[in-house]
């Protein structure tokens, strides 16, 4: 019952303010471009570059048991 008062109250409830600070304010403060090949941390130039990228990341962290399997493998061989 209480709970649903403070729902209804909307802009004021304890939903959207926190700490004396209007959450919905600081969002809008925020501005960042969004969109294709933006919401990534890297640049994507071209479609190539980023299947050499992806195949570098994967493959290299795929290929690490493998290597330090055969790494050991020889270690113990000599």
């Amino acid at each position: 019952m209480v709970v649903s008062s403070l729902l209804k109250r909307g802009r004021h409830s304890y939903v959207y303010h926190f700490g004396g600070v209007d959450r919905t304010y600081i969002v809008r403060l925020l501005h960042v471009e969004d969109g294709p090949r933006n919401n990534v941390p890297f640049k994507i130039t071209t479609k190539s570059r980023m299947a050499a990228k992806i195949i570098l990341f994967f493959g290299l962290g795929f290929s690490i048991p493998f290597v330090s399997c055969y790494w050991q493998l020889r270690k113990s061989k000599t």
